[in-house]
C-alpha cells in the first residue's frame, strides 16, 4: 500500500499537527507500508531525516498560517500514483489540492482534521466562517473518510454536511520516549524561588479562550489559604491584560510569566508542579493534559464537551468560567493527596489504552484497509 501524506508543515517546523504526521509516517513505514510526504519548504532550508521521501514545495504567501503554495498544481499528476492520500487539516491549501486530485483521479483520500480552527479577531472569525461553508465543506465533502480528534469536533463537521458514516474519531497520540520523567528539577526550582511553595502549572498559549484570567482569579482566592505559585508557559497577545489583572490582585509575587520555555525546562515545569490547570473555554484535545498525566500531576479543568469526552473520570472539572469553584478543585487536589493520586492513576491508564501510538496507529490502518477493501 502507497500512502501519501499531504502536510502544509512538517519537521524540522514545530507544531502538534507537524509532530503527528511525522510520527505516524515513521511508525507505518516500519510496519512494512510505502510513504512519502508532500508538504512545504518551511522553513526554506527544512530537512529532516527520514528514511522515506520528504518532498517540499515553495510556499508563495501565508494567509491565517496557512502556506498558498501555488506550485502544488503542478504537482496533482505526482499525487495520483499513491493508493491513499492522507490530507492534514481541513483548512489548509494542501488539503485543498489534495481534494482536487481525488476529483481528478479517484484516489482514495482521508482528510484528517488536528482540532477547528478557533480564531480571535473578527476579520479572522469571518473569513473562517466563509471558508467552512465553501471550499473547506467542499474538501471535506470530497473525501471518503474525515478523521476528527473528537465526537465534539465529528458533530461539527457533520453539520457542515459530511455524511456521519464518513467521520471516524481518532484521538491523538503521545509518545512517553519523548519526554524525561526522571528529570531532576532541582535547578528550575532554586532558579524560580519555588521551595515551599504549592505550584500550579500552565502551559499554553495567552490568547482569550484559554481562559488564564479566570485561573489568575482562582490563585487569588487560593493565596488566602495556602502560599501558591502559578508558572505560566507560554505567550500569546492576551498576556498584557493577564499581566494587568496579576497587578490589579496584587499577585506579582504569585504569579510568574516565564514565556516560551526550553523543553529540558518545560519537563522541569511538570516534575515541579503539584497542579496542572487549563482553564480553557474551548478546546481541542489538549496534549498537555497527557502530558501532566506522564509525569504524575493531577488535572484541574473546565467541564467543557471537548474535555469531559475523554477526561471526565481522570481529571476534576469544574463549571466553565467559575474561578471560585476553580479554586476549590486546586485546594482540593493540595489537601487530599490520595483523590490526585487516584486520577492521576486514572489518567495514565487512559494514556496507554486511548492514546497510545500503537492503538492510534491500528485505528488508522484500519481506515486505510477499510477504503481499499470497499
Amino acid at each position: 500500500m502507497r500512502i501519501l501524506m499531504v502536510t502544509p508543515y512538517f519537521p524540522p517546523h514545530v507544531g502538534g499537527m507537524e509532530n503527528f504526521v511525522y510520527k505516524l509516517s515513521n511508525r507505518l513505514y516500519e510496519i512494512g507500508f510505502e510513504v512519502e510526504v508532500l508538504t512545504t519548504a518551511i522553513p526554506s532550508d527544512a530537512k529532516v531525516n527520514s528514511p522515506y521521501r520528504v518532498k517540499r514545495v515553495k510556499p508563495g504567501v501565508v494567509v491565517m498560517r496557512n502556506p498558498l503554495a501555488l506550485s502544488l498544481l503542478g504537482e496533482i499528476e505526482y499525487l495520483k500514483k499513491f493508493d491513499i492520500i492522507h490530507a492534514h487539516d481541513e483548512h489548509a491549501f494542501t488539503t485543498n489540492i489534495a481534494a482536487l486530485t481525488k476529483k481528478k483521479h479517484g484516489r482514495a483520500l482521508v482528510v484528517h482534521s488536528h482540532g477547528l480552527f478557533y480564531p480571535e479577531g473578527v476579520l479572522d472569525s469571518l473569513a473562517i466562517r466563509v471558508y467552512n461553508r465553501t471550499l473547506g465543506k467542499w474538501s471535506l465533502k470530497s473525501a471518503d473518510k474525515v478523521i476528527a480528534l473528537s465526537r465534539s469536533d465529528g458533530r461539527f463537521i457533520e453539520n457542515l454536511g459530511v455524511e456521519k458514516e464518513k467521520i471516524e474519531i481518532i484521538p491523538n497520540a503521545i509518545d512517553p520516549a519523548d519526554y524525561d520523567t526522571s528529570i531532576d528539577p532541582g535547578d528550575f526550582i532554586e532558579k524560580h524561588g519555588l521551595n515551599g511553595w504549592k505550584v500550579v502549572l500552565y502551559v499554553g498559549a495567552i490568547i482569550k479562550r484559554k481562559g488564564l484570567n479566570y485561573l489568575i482569579k482562582a490563585i487569588y482566592s487560593i493565596k488566602k489559604k495556602h502560599k501558591v505559585k502559578l508558572l505560566v508557559v507560554g505567550k500569546g497577545k492576551f498576556k498584557k491584560e493577564c499581566e494587568e489583572l496579576v497587578e490589579k490582585l496584587e499577585l506579582q509575587e504569585n504569579v510568574v510569566f516565564l514565556g516560551r520555555i526550553p523543553r529540558e525546562d518545560l519537563m522541569k515545569a511538570y516534575k515541579t508542579a503539584d497542579v496542572f490547570a487549563l482553564p480553557s473555554l474551548v478546546e481541542g484535545v489538549p496534549t498537555v493534559i497527557l502530558e501532566s498525566y506522564l509525569y504524575g500531576k493531577p488535572v484541574v479543568a473546565f467541564d467543557i464537551p471537548e474535555i469531559a469526552e475523554y477526561f471526565s473520570k481522570s481529571a476534576l472539572l469544574v463549571p466553565p468560567g467559575d474561578f471560585k469553584k476553580l479554586a476549590n478543585a486546586i485546594e482540593q487536589l493540595f489537601e487530599e493527596p490520595e483523590k490526585a493520586s487516584n486520577f492521576v492513576k486514572e489518567g495514565r491508564n487512559l494514556l496507554s489504552k486511548a492514546f497510545s501510538w500503537s492503538r492510534v496507529t491500528k485505528d488508522i490502518v484500519k481506515v486505510y484497509e477499510n477504503l481499499l477493501a470497499g
